[in-house]
């Protein structure tokens, strides 16, 4: 099983976050895909894991794409690199996968104590993976995902940016095959109702907006 780490500018978690998968015990690989970062998430990710490393900021997108064309085992975990100790609990993603239960396993996060955004973002996710699909998903945005590596083999491209997970979602259960949710005790970096949070959750749901847009196009 190989896990593949998307980060940019993780400095502040990337080795708590690697430190945790060890821990796991279940990976015999941990590929880190550096995208561009500026601060020393190469450096400090080295340390636990192979780096692969964008020289410009590409977006989650291109990260993973990067990672998986590295993947030599037959299933594949993609792990957010702000999940500090708690990406060991990673682990519980896999057994669905392992034992022919499902063909993807997606993180669900617990609710979290305080407000952040509005839920408007997770609420169109939601909503555009239900319109092109039929398929209601209570994480549509979560990027802790178990999968067998074969199955996003017939991606022509993988989405661009956030739009990745929603993306991914909509192929796979166009495709039939079969995604469960796994509720786990994880934790990331909270960006709160500030101007830094809101813009950001202002980009990734332009991103998500986009994707659903260009595969309402593909039905």
């Amino acid at each position: 099983m190989t896990a593949i780490v998307p980060a940019y500018n993780e400095a502040d978690y990337i080795g708590e976050t690697l430190a945790a998968l060890h821990a796991a015990r279940c990976f015999t690989d941990i590929v880190v895909v550096d995208d561009g970062s500026w601060d020393d998430t190469g450096r400090i990710a080295s340390q636990y894991a192979r780096v692969i490393r964008h020289p410009q900021n590409r977006g989650k997108g291109d990260a993973i794409a990067t990672g998986m064309a590295h993947v030599t085992t037959p299933f594949v975990c993609w792990v957010d690199a702000d999940l500090g100790q708690t990406a060991i609990h990673i682990r519980h993603l896999l057994p669905p996968v392992l034992r022919g239960e499902a063909d993807m396993t997606i993180a669900q996060f617990p609710p979290s104590r305080r407000k952040e955004g509005f839920g408007f973002l997770v609420w169109t996710a939601s909503q555009g993976i239900y319109h092109l699909t039929g398929q209601r998903m209570a994480a549509p945005l979560s990027g802790q995902r178990a999968m067998r590596k074969d199955i996003v083999a017939s991606l022509r491209s993988y989405p661009r940016r956030f739009g990745l997970e929603v993306g991914v979602t909509v192929h796979l259960l166009r495709s039939g095959y079969r995604l469960q949710e796994v509720p786990l005790p994880l934790s990331h970096r909270r960006l709160g109702r500030n101007w830094r949070g809101m813009v950001h959750r202002g980009r990734e749901w332009c991103d998500v907006v986009r994707t659903l847009w260009e595969l309402s196009r593909q039905t």
